[in-house]
């Protein structure tokens, strides 16, 4: 019995399997990152002086490790300092390393369309803020309290629209962003 090649190249092409869809996001954004560890070393650092305010005054309630009666001096000093670094952490920006070829703000206005409690919204917010720039101030409209926009942008918000068309919904790409920026001249 002959096989036939070509039959052989669609057995194989037939038993390809498609790559599972996942819900979750593989990565955190800078500012995310900025924010867990500023959160983490802020609240370290009050619990820090917590723990060595309470061990100042009686004892633990609970045994700590050998290092942190060796250095009892310590822990009061790393709990302020811990403090405003979290601080400075939780404020700090993300510093963006692009630019359009021509300096300048672009377009007439830009339109969010939100609501409550929608942490795309949120990314859309610190995204829009963070080309700021280049951007004039968005208008932020809750589609909540409109009828005829929730029915229109209902799941599908944040919505941003830019000169009076809709150019972004559900997630703003931050790369399709820099691509409508290069490709705008910028207003006089």
């Amino acid at each position: 019995m002959t096989t036939n090649p070509q039959n052989q190249q669609l057995q194989v092409v037939s038993k390809r399997v498609e790559p599972a869809v996942t819900n979750h996001r593989p990565h955190h954004t800078k500012v995310e990152k900025y924010w867990l560890a500023g959160s983490a070393i802020l609240y370290g650092g009050v619990g820090l002086l917590i723990l060595a305010g309470i061990d100042q005054v009686s004892y633990l309630p609970f045994p700590m490790p050998e290092f942190w009666y060796s250095n009892r001096g310590f822990w009061p000093f790393a709990g302020i300092l811990a403090i405003p670094c979290g601080m400075f952490l939780l404020k700090k920006e993300p510093k963006l390393n692009w630019q359009p070829t021509f300096a300048g703000p672009r377009f007439g206005s830009v339109v969010l369309y939100t609501r409550k409690r929608c942490h795309l919204c949120d990314d859309a917010k610190l995204l829009l803020r963070t080309y700021a720039r280049w951007l004039p101030t968005p208008v932020e409209v809750e589609i909540d309290g409109d009828e005829e926009l929730k029915r229109q942008f209902n799941t599908c918000v944040p919505v941003v629209e830019i000169d009076g068309k809709v150019r972004f919904r559900g997630i703003v790409d931050e790369m399709l962003l820099r691509r409508l920026i290069e490709g705008s001249e910028p207003a006089e």
